[in-house]
């Protein structure tokens, strides 16, 4: 004798790792208050159920037909992510719920059948590919002629190429113990040559490329960093704290570099 159970989720969570865009599957302990998550045969943790609010709980039960409040991402959660290994950084993250119900919409970032990418950050300790350029930085803060350390910065290596800035990779410093203010940003896929010329239409007169490393770090942010909170409040720069350096990147190469960061 068999049952029937129908039961909808609420969507799902995948973990990458920010510097390959990988799904990272090592082992991690995803919370959220209100949420109850469920790991899947593919690594996605899928929100299984809601304690809160009453109308969001009604979803579970709701299968051919979700309940029309709340509306599309009304209901904003906050979470943490404690890797149970050392290759990545713990952080905080947000979730906007309900997702959009709609097979119609599934192309879309907000569709139900989309999981929520959040990029995780390695750790000082974490593995590196002998071909990428390696960035270990230690973000220092500068307050009435003191340097102390920054934990919780994010870091981003930006490359401007004729007049358009690009992210190549993004970093986080850690906060815990003697090694706080350190991080580790790698950037693959630099070439081991380029040519001057650009696509290929030149000598070969460089193996380097020129970048700008920026930190940047919240003097108001409290309990786990939540890097994408910094990254989107780049259009508020009143509240943040930024420095930035020029360096120069090449396949192989470990830079070491010093970033300090007024917050005078």
């Amino acid at each position: 004798m068999s049952e029937a159970v129908s039961h909808r989720v609420l969507g799902a969570v995948r973990l990458v790792d920010a510097a390959t865009g990988m799904q990272a599957n090592d082992t991690f302990r995803v919370s959220v208050a209100g949420l109850k998550f469920v790991r899947n045969r593919i690594g996605y943790y899928v929100i299984y159920s809601a304690s809160r609010p009453p109308a969001l709980r009604a979803h579970a039960n709701a299968f051919e037909q979700p309940p029309a409040t709340p509306a599309i991402g009304d209901e904003s959660f906050a979470g943490e992510i404690i890797p149970v290994g050392r290759m990545y950084l713990p952080r905080s993250f947000e979730l906007d719920l309900p997702r959009d119900p709609d097979p119609a919409n599934a192309n879309q970032e907000d569709s139900l059948f989309r999981p929520v990418d959040v990029r995780l950050y390695p750790s000082t300790t974490s593995t590196v590919d002998p071909g990428w350029a390696v960035i270990r930085m230690t973000v220092v803060g500068r307050e009435g002629g003191e340097d102390r350390p920054l934990g919780g910065a994010l870091i981003r290596v930006l490359q401007t190429v004729n007049g358009n800035t690009t992210v190549l990779a993004r970093g986080m410093t850690d906060w815990r113990g003697r090694i706080a203010g350190d991080g580790l940003v790698v950037v693959p896929g630099i070439p081991v040559t380029i040519s001057s010329g650009g696509n290929g239409g030149g000598p070969v007169l460089t193996q380097q490329i020129d970048v700008t490393l920026q930190a940047i770090f919240d003097p108001d942010a409290e309990g786990l960093p939540n890097p994408d909170a910094l990254e989107d409040n780049l259009s508020n720069p009143n509240t943040l704290k930024i420095s930035t350096q020029a360096a120069q990147l090449a396949s192989g190469r470990h830079l070491p570099i010093r970033l300090t960061v007024l917050l005078d």
